[in-house]
């Protein structure tokens, strides 16, 4: 088994994006946003009766051929990012605790563009239907309870992006953080994507978000989904 990975190494962007919720809890401003571009439909097929493998969920990894030009795979492995697959409280952004064990089962695959570009996280997770769907909700809250918050030198905004339904049930999100040191301000981007298919969940973390178009991360997201079919 591969040693976990850092978070903040393997989504550096997108947590740096929410630290300011991570650090102080509960945001002081709030606004609402429309529900529209959030896609629901749930498949009329059951699940399988047994959870897939390991080897089964790598079947359905990306790889360089699905990335546009210039990505690299940088790491890969068995269950090291298997607490990617929990819920989220409302207006705040730290994963849950888990009320269960073990962990679902999961793998995962890293995709950079260079050193300074953008990069992608990629984990597949046994997780069941259940679990998938309460964290494409869980999500959804935080968008409509929280879409903007701040804190002392930090303002985070989360959107969701208007993509159409990937498998049974998808949300995608870009997240906006603007930190401001002194004269100091920088911005940063990414993406969180997380796809319910069947018994099996899907989460996409990308840094450096605006630095691909917003046709690209839709379109890494549509090849992630149907490459579910392999996993059988």
């Amino acid at each position: 088994m591969n040693q976990k990975p850092d978070k903040l190494t393997v989504a550096a962007a997108f947590l740096t994006a929410v630290a300011v919720v991570l650090g102080t809890g509960a945001p002081v401003a709030a606004s609402a946003v429309s529900r529209d571009a959030t896609v629901w439909a749930f498949a009329a097929y059951p699940a399988a009766d047994t959870p897939p493998t390991h080897k089964q969920l790598r079947r359905g990894l990306l790889n360089l051929s699905d990335m546009p030009p210039g990505f690299a795979l940088t790491d890969r492995g068995d269950d090291a990012m298997g607490d990617l697959f929990m819920t989220y409280a409302p207006c705040d952004m730290r994963p849950g605790e888990p009320d269960y064990e073990p962990l679902p089962t999961s793998v995962f695959v890293r995709l950079a563009k260079g050193d300074a570009g953008p990069d992608l996280v990629e984990a597949i997770g046994a997780t069941g239907t259940k679990l998938s769907r309460e964290m494409i909700r869980s999500l959804d809250k935080v968008v409509d309870h929280c879409p903007v918050s701040v804190s002392p030198g930090a303002t985070t905004t989360i959107r969701r992006l208007p993509f159409p339904r990937f498998g049974d049930a998808s949300i995608a999100i870009r997240v906006i953080a603007r930190h401001r040191d002194g004269y100091r301000v920088s911005t940063e981007h990414s993406m969180v994507g997380i796809v319910a298919s069947r018994d099996v969940c899907i989460v996409f973390q990308l840094s450096k978000a605006d630095e691909l178009s917003v046709q690209d991360i839709k379109t890494i997201m549509r090849r992630g989904t149907r490459k579910l079919r392999r996993i059988g």
